[in-house]
């Protein structure tokens, strides 16, 4: 059993059925929103034509695992907390210390929500002055 915010109980098998419909939820309405097949679908980052089929993930900014230990199970569904990557970015993602995911997922909800657009990473890391390790 894994906690959510609110203090609830909620079984693994919930959160991985979430999970997949979470998924599946969010690439629908990327698709739906820029008019694209799924198989048109390319990394938010760095915009290489790699589609689902043949190497972008829809990969979690918050991990799931660490959702899960934060007590907040419920970002593991949150279409918010996902985004399409290709490995190379979803590596550099996995990479990033859980405080910057944190201000990640916050900055992209928020941009998303009140602006109604899908802000680069980059621009993010240029803001909070966090520079990545070569």
């Amino acid at each position: 059993m894994y906690r959510l915010s609110d203090g609830s109980l909620i079984q693994k098998r919930t959160i991985d059925h979430r999970i997949i419909k979470a998924k599946k939820q969010y690439t629908d309405i990327i698709c739906e929103r820029l008019h694209i097949s799924e198989n048109k679908i390319v990394c938010e980052r760095c915009k290489l034509n790699n589609n689902l089929a043949s190497g972008v993930s829809r990969s979690h900014i918050i991990s799931v695992d660490y959702a899960q230990k934060t007590g907040r199970s419920e970002l593991a569904y949150d279409i918010l907390n996902l985004e399409h990557l290709c490995l190379k970015d979803h590596r550099e993602l996995e990479n990033l210390p859980n405080h910057i995911r944190e201000q990640w997922y916050e900055y992209r909800k928020e941009k998303i929500m009140a602006e109604n657009e899908m802000p680069e990473l980059e621009e993010f890391l240029k803001i909070i002055c966090y520079v990545k390790k070569k």
